[in-house]
């Protein structure tokens, strides 16, 4: 091989080489950190809008436990679910068969 032509394809190689270099630097310092940042930007909204779901949940339970404090509402349940009465009270249990509480 002749001197210029072997400095021609050192030049080349040399080229293909920095750009070798350039290209992996910019996907590992550039490309790579972008998309995961976007990953996880993805993820804080999706974890921002199940906390609110949460938080949501947490209010409606804490507002059914502040109404089961109250003497209504314990009554309500009381009479509801234990059948309780009051002296002068009259209670009727009316006995279904279960052919017609199946058919309902």
């Amino acid at each position: 091989m002749n001197p210029p032509a072997a400095r021609r394809l050192v030049r080349v190689l040399i080229i293909v080489s920095l750009s070798a270099v350039v290209l992996a630097t910019t996907w590992t310092w550039g490309v790579n950190p972008v998309r995961n940042w976007l990953d996880q930007r993805d993820e804080i909204a999706h974890m921002e809008a199940r906390l609110a779901e949460v938080q949501a949940s947490n209010a409606a339970l804490q507002a059914d436990i502040e109404l089961l404090q109250t003497d209504a509402e314990i009554e309500r349940i009381a009479r509801r679910d234990l059948g309780l009465i009051y002296p002068g009270e009259e209670a009727y249990a009316i006995d279904l068969p279960a052919a017609v509480i199946g058919s309902g």
